[in-house]
Formats: structure tokens, sequence, C-alpha cells
């Protein structure tokens, strides 16, 4: 037993003084070690999986992607603070969801008057009249076409958070801006689009 507990506390003293070791991402405690966790873990289901069985066991290039989401993450978090989310969460926010309500409306309204069933075509059409030709049919309709969008803004936020050198490296520019948009933003649209999972989130809430 007494083995145990040093075992134990040996440990937790090995894992505070790893913690302490890191350099902070966000500057708060709090929020820095769940990122941690969830970066190493990301690295582990998505990276080692495929690199260390089908390329090299080599843990330089793991130690550098780790490297490269840490810095991007702080850079990220600086850029957040310079954020008004007042602002944002009250005017932006509020503008887009009333804009798209409205359309909606419309379209129905359209659909009824044309007796047309393609609420869609509705739909995008008063978005190009309302947005003066702009019109986001083919990326809301399209996975390539979404793929492509997702892709674009990836890449821009490639550019402003990551080094200008690690930008440079067309692979790891590529390999993180593929990783972003199928395992993270993608997943992450499907799941919210899906009417059961905003019933679900609702109801939770």
């Amino acid at each position: 037993m007494i083995s145990d507990l040093q075992n134990d506390s040996s440990s937790s003293l090995k894992k505070s003084k790893s913690s302490t070791e890191r350099a902070p991402l966000t500057g708060i405690s709090d929020i820095d070690e769940p990122l941690y966790e969830l970066v190493d873990l990301f690295v582990r289901d998505y990276i080692e999986i495929w690199y260390k069985t089908q390329i090299s066991s080599d843990e330089s290039f793991i130690d550098d992607v780790k490297s490269g989401i840490y810095t991007t993450i702080r850079h990220l978090s600086e850029r957040l603070r310079e954020i008004d989310w007042l602002d944002f969460c009250t005017g932006t926010i509020v503008d887009s969801f009333a804009t798209h309500v409205r359309l909606y409306r419309n379209a129905k309204e359209r659909l009824r008057l044309e007796q047309s069933t393609d609420i869609r075509s509705c739909f995008f059409d008063l978005e190009a009249e309302y947005e003066r030709g702009i019109c986001r049919d083919e990326v809301c309709m399209d996975k390539d076409k979404e793929k492509e969008f997702l892709r674009d803004i990836v890449e821009v936020l490639i550019y402003i958070l990551l080094p200008a050198n690690e930008f440079r490296c067309v692979p790891a520019r590529v390999l993180i801006r593929e990783v972003a948009v199928n395992l993270g933003l993608i997943p992450f649209i499907d799941m919210y689009s899906d009417p059961d999972a905003i019933n679900q989130l609702i109801i939770n809430m």
C-alpha cells in the first residue's frame, strides 16, 4: 500500500512537473490543461495512427506537429482577445440569423405565389438578389464545393496564425489544412446541420 502511494505521488509529481514545464497556451490554466490533453489525444488518434505505422517511428515529426498546433493556438488566443465579443454576439450574429430567417420566410412566400415545390431554388435566388449577386448555393448543396470553400478558409487562417517559415512548408501546410477540414470542420458542420442534433442541443440547454 505504501509503495502504491509512493507510485501515485511520484506519478502526480511527474504530471505536475510536465504541466508546469509546458508554456501557457491561453494564459488561463483551467483552459490550457484541457487543451494540452485534447491536442495529445488528437495527435495520437489522427496523426500517430498512420505516421508511426506507415512512415516512421521517429518522434521528431510528432513533436513538430504538436509545436505547430501549440503556436497556432497561442496566435489564435491573441487574435480572439482583440475581438469585441459583445458587438459580435449582439450585432453580427443576430443580424446574420435574422437575415437568414427573413430570406427563408420570403422564399416560402414566393414558393406559395409561384406554386413551386423547390424551396431551395427560391431561397438561393432571393439570397442572390439580397446579396447583389453573391449566392452560396454550390457551397451549401455540393460536397466538393463545400470542401473547396473550407480549404480556402483554412488556408487563410493558416496564413494568419502560423509562423511564416511553417506556412512556406507546403507539405506541412497541406497536412494541417486537410486535417482541419476533413477531421474538424466537415464533421462539425454535418453534426450541427442535422435537425436532431440541434433539437438535442436545445433540450440539453
